[in-house]
């Protein structure tokens, strides 16, 4: 395994939100995810942004909270 690469257990997914606002923010390492959210970002553009690429294969993504669902 690479220096620069993580494990399985280190490429996490992190979802997060108050109670003031209207968004939630994910932070990603999983693929399917991120292209699921990159289609929505194309679909939907005003509701669901594309923040950045912090560090390779992640990405993070605001999106309106209303679309979370626990369970």
């Amino acid at each position: 395994m690479s220096r620069n690469r993580l494990c399985r257990a280190e490429q996490e997914t992190i979802i997060s939100w108050d109670n003031e606002l209207d968004t939630a923010s994910i932070y990603t390492y999983d693929q399917r995810l991120i292209h699921k959210l990159e289609r929505l970002v194309k679909k939907y553009p005003d509701q669901f942004i594309r923040k950045g690429e912090e560090i390779k294969h992640c990405a993070s993504f605001s999106i309106p909270k209303r679309c979370i669902s626990v369970r």
